[in-house]
């Protein structure tokens, strides 16, 4: 099991890493917690199965979410042009 606390991340980022590691076949568990809504932290959760470990998990997901969010920025880019 890993367990990192990412500071200034909330759930916005917990959400969508916590979804994403869901999509990988070997992790067991992915789930965050936000320990208190004043304090700027979110703590990550992985366990995974198999060869692959969580750290490794953690850098795939990363990797498919830059991937993700930069196809994203460029459809939304050329929509923005084609409107004008």
């Amino acid at each position: 099991m890993l367990k990192i606390e990412i500071r200034r991340e909330g759930h916005t980022l917990g959400g969508l890493l916590q979804h994403e590691l869901l999509n990988d076949e070997y992790v067991e568990y992915a789930g965050y917690d936000v320990p208190h809504p004043l304090v700027d932290s979110m703590i990550l959760y992985i366990r995974t199965v198999g060869r692959k470990t969580p750290r490794r998990a953690l850098k795939e997901a990363l990797q498919r979410l830059k991937s993700k969010l930069t196809q994203f920025a460029e459809t939304f880019e050329k929509a923005e042009a084609a409107i004008g």
